[in-house]
């Protein structure tokens, strides 16, 4: 690494106006991919930069090359700390940012050398988010394939950020930059010790981020290793069991913010992907993974928030609840989000609506109680 290069480009972006991004580098036994990824760090045309890698207990020479390239370059700060998983390291990098945007970097990744510089040209005062491509890189065409379908980018430009454009967005934490502000004034950490720490932590500051501004620009290269999460989560793994974890964390964060009635779409459209993610739960977990889901489906009472929802009823555990369901939709049911009823020649019979955090009961048309749903 040429550090009097790095200075260069350090010096020519610095300027008074320039944000301070801080990234965070969670680094667990990367050895062999670690160089890339810091000279591609290091070579960033925008030198504003507060690079904090977190040695999270590596046993190979991480820590070396890691204490090597902050001898050269005086914006790397190293810390060691014993393992303890992604989301604890990139929590312990995060309590000593000083950026006013916040990313994150995998160790085995690498960056356009002009990422940071496309991406800060598009912020304004409005725009709590920045949005970039992800190249994905491997040796699999098919894993290639499928993961350049999930990074695809369908929409570009600012758009607000509310619970109908929230799906657009990926839970990867990479390919953003967060403003520091907004993360502090939440409250707002990876998950520890769970996969998909970065579903948790993107969906919170989802919910509470006013505008974002999205790339098509590839400037984030993404290496495809069968190990990683991902790579695991294809092929069957019980810590895919930990999506409901994450995703029950996301909603406590809703209820303690006072959010859930405004995500009702959001907490619907997650629900589902509980679903997804559960399918790669191998055959010999499956009834732990039923147990814990239709628990966690009662402790919510997503059945009483989206009635007609079947697959939601089928994994409530009541295999009765989702034939009525899928029976009354097709005849006797109509539902819009958040309110259902049952009627008969046009007639309402009875019917549930949610509003402002309640359960309103109604026959006839008529309110006759109502309950706290949350």
């Amino acid at each position: 690494m040429n550090s009097r290069g790095t200075s260069r480009h350090a010096r020519h972006h610095i300027t008074s106006s320039s944000p301070l991004v801080s990234i965070l580098v969670a680094v667990y036994n990367a050895a062999p991919y670690l160089r890339a990824c810091l000279d591609s760090l290091c070579g960033q045309t925008y030198g504003t930069l507060d690079i904090i890698c977190v040695d999270d207990g590596s046993t190979d020479e991480s820590p070396r090359i890691l204490d090597r390239y902050a001898l050269q370059d005086p914006r790397i700060r190293v810390i060691h700390q014993a393992n303890a998983g992604q989301g604890a390291a990139r929590n312990a990098g995060l309590r000593i940012a000083r950026g006013d945007f916040i990313t994150t970097v995998d160790a085995d990744d690498y960056l356009a050398a002009n990422c940071y510089e496309t991406a800060l040209a598009h912020l304004d005062d409005d725009t709590d988010l920045i949005c970039f491509g992800i190249q994905p890189v491997g040796d699999d065409p098919e894993y290639i394939a499928a993961a350049e379908r999930y990074y695809s980018t369908p929409v570009q430009g600012s758009i607000a950020v509310s619970p109908g454009t929230i799906p657009l967005l990926t839970h990867n934490t990479c390919n953003k930059l967060f403003r520091r502000c907004i993360i502090e004034q939440y409250d707002i950490l990876f998950a520890e010790g769970l996969w998909y720490e970065d579903m948790a932590f993107a969906q919170k500051y989802f919910s509470v981020c006013r505008r974002a501004f999205i790339l098509p620009d590839k400037l984030y290269m993404y290496l495809l290793r069968q190990d990683s999460t991902m790579g695991q989560t294809r092929h069957f793994n019980v810590k895919a069991l930990d999506i409901i974890s994450i995703v029950d964390g996301i909603y406590d964060f809703y209820s303690s913010h006072g959010l859930l009635g405004r995500m009702r779409r959001q907490v619907h459209q997650l629900t589902q992907e509980v679903f997804n993610y559960l399918r790669n739960v191998p055959a010999e977990h499956r009834n732990l993974a039923n147990r814990e889901c239709a628990a966690w489906i009662r402790r919510w009472r997503l059945c009483s928030l989206f009635p007609g929802d079947y697959r939601l009823a089928k994994a409530s555990g009541s295999t009765m609840r989702a034939l009525v369901v899928r029976l009354l939709s097709t005849f006797l049911f109509s539902q819009k989000p958040g309110k259902w009823q049952l009627f008969l020649l046009g007639i309402p019979l009875y019917g549930q609506q949610v509003k402002d955090g309640q359960l309103i009961y109604k026959v006839l048309g008529l309110h006759i109680a109502r309950r706290p749903l949350w």
